[in-house]
């Protein structure tokens, strides 16, 4: 559970939010407050942010910047189709022993360019 307090959800992370979930819809801000915080390694692909945190609950990665809640990356395999999510997943596979890269569905990954 994180314990940061959050002033915004960005437009982006709202969309994002309605997009990326696989189970229960609820709001990123609800996701962050019962989620668990995970460390993504500085060198993956994404975005910078303060905090991580991993929702179980709707499969789902919340990032914080400052106070403000910014983008969300999904973990069902119709979401994991290029190197940044793949790398979140992966982060969350190492410390909450979940499964998601072994539900990788190579016909949804991005062509390499």
């Amino acid at each position: 559970m994180s314990i940061e307090p959050v002033e915004c959800v960005t437009p982006h992370c709202a969309g994002r939010m309605r997009d990326r979930t696989s189970g229960e819809l609820v709001s990123a801000a609800v996701a962050y407050e019962r989620g668990v915080t995970v460390t993504i390694p500085a060198v993956a692909p994404v975005p910078p942010h303060d905090e991580a945190v991993f929702d179980e609950l709707t499969d789902t990665v919340v990032f914080r910047r400052d106070q403000a809640l910014v983008t969300v990356y999904g973990l069902s395999p119709a979401h994991l189709s290029n190197i940044h999510g793949i790398a979140v997943a992966a982060a969350v596979d190492e410390q909450c022993g979940t499964e998601y890269c072994a539900q990788i569905d190579p016909r949804n990954l991005e062509a390499a360019r």
